[in-house]
């Protein structure tokens, strides 16, 4: 039995052979609803207006395919910050059957 849907994500690029290796495998296992996505840290920052950086689970658009996600920072519950290490990810998706919030709120919970 094959899984009904698949993701693959990595911390470097995806060459075009990979990506065809990939889609030619999961067509041939009658996997189709998949999303291939790159997940990696970027010296890219954005600033609020007070001394706090972004808050955890902040997505910013770049392009149609490409988005910053922060993974920590201030945090509301605690209505503090609790750290001074900002964790920023660049996302960068190939193919995505799934909305980018959904992928975003997953990876943000998994970190």
């Amino acid at each position: 039995m094959m899984p009904g849907r698949l993701v693959l994500h990595k911390t470097s690029k995806y060459y075009d052979d990979e990506l065809d290796g990939f889609t030619d495998a999961m067509a041939e296992l009658g996997i189709f609803e998949y999303d291939i996505v790159t997940i990696m840290e970027t010296d890219l920052r954005f600033f609020r207006n007070n001394s706090y950086p972004q808050v955890r689970g902040s997505l910013f658009t770049l392009s149609k395919n490409r988005f910053i996600l922060y993974t920590s920072g201030p945090v509301h519950q605690y209505q503090t910050y609790p750290g001074m290490y900002n964790v920023v990810q660049k996302i960068n998706y190939k193919y995505l059957n799934i909305v980018i919030k959904y992928l975003t709120f997953n990876i943000v919970i998994l970190k």
